[in-house]
């Protein structure tokens, strides 16, 4: 069981986001805000397992409102309904640690759903459109999709003992990090990657020779 928020921009749009998840079996707590400053004072005194953000009329802040998040609740798994202009943007904050990303007005209570579901599992999600342009080196205002990229020694580490079934918070112990620090690396590792789930990154600590852990 579950705890969830929602902040949308507007009133009436929440109202109905909430009838969507209020009767979910696998959530005990649904909670709503329409006021940022209301949303970020709650987390701070009771974090929530999830968090629907609507950042659609708030894109360009939206690095600074999830950095704001996790500062006040790091392990929040984050669900971004935003806009498709930036594909800059919409990476930046899926490396900054939010857990998946949609297009509001195109995606529906199904997809929702289904992205929820993924992200506390333990698995990313983003809309289909968003996902061709980020890896689409020709697409307009996507990213640079480099193969020759290097996973830097701590990511090697982390991905050999994900390899070895360790939970976020034992990799972080074993490493003497914080365990947001894991979040992150394993969020950055599959977009490096371009993995969905723990597999494909097992699978890859065998494709990259890591075995051993080097």
């Amino acid at each position: 069981m579950h705890s969830i928020g929602i902040f949308m921009y507007h009133p009436i749009e929440l109202s109905g986001m909430m009838n969507i998840f209020k009767n979910e079996e696998n959530f005990h707590h649904v909670k709503g805000f329409w006021v940022l400053t209301d949303l970020l004072n709650y987390i701070q005194a009771q974090p929530l397992d999830g968090l629907i953000l609507d950042l659609f009329d708030l894109e360009a802040e939206g690095q600074l409102i999830i950095q704001q998040i996790y500062e006040k609740t790091p392990d929040v798994k984050v669900i971004i309904l935003g806009g498709d202009k930036s594909g800059h943007l919409i990476q930046n904050m899926m490396q900054m640690g939010a857990h998946a990303y949609l297009i509001k007005g195109e995606s529906t209570a199904f997809k929702l759903k289904e992205a929820v579901r993924k992200v506390f599992t333990g698995e990313t999600f983003l809309d289909a459109k968003i996902e061709k342009r980020l890896w689409n080196p020709f697409a307009e205002d996507a990213p640079r999709r480099d193969f020759d990229f290097q996973v830097s020694k701590r990511e090697k580490e982390i991905l050999v003992l994900i390899k070895r079934g360790l939970t976020n918070k034992e990799i972080a112990d074993q490493l003497c990090i914080a365990l947001n620090t894991v979040n992150t690396h394993r969020k950055n590792l599959m977009l490096k990657l371009d993995v969905k789930n723990i597999i494909g990154l097992c699978k890859k600590v065998t494709e990259l020779g890591l075995e051993d852990g080097e």
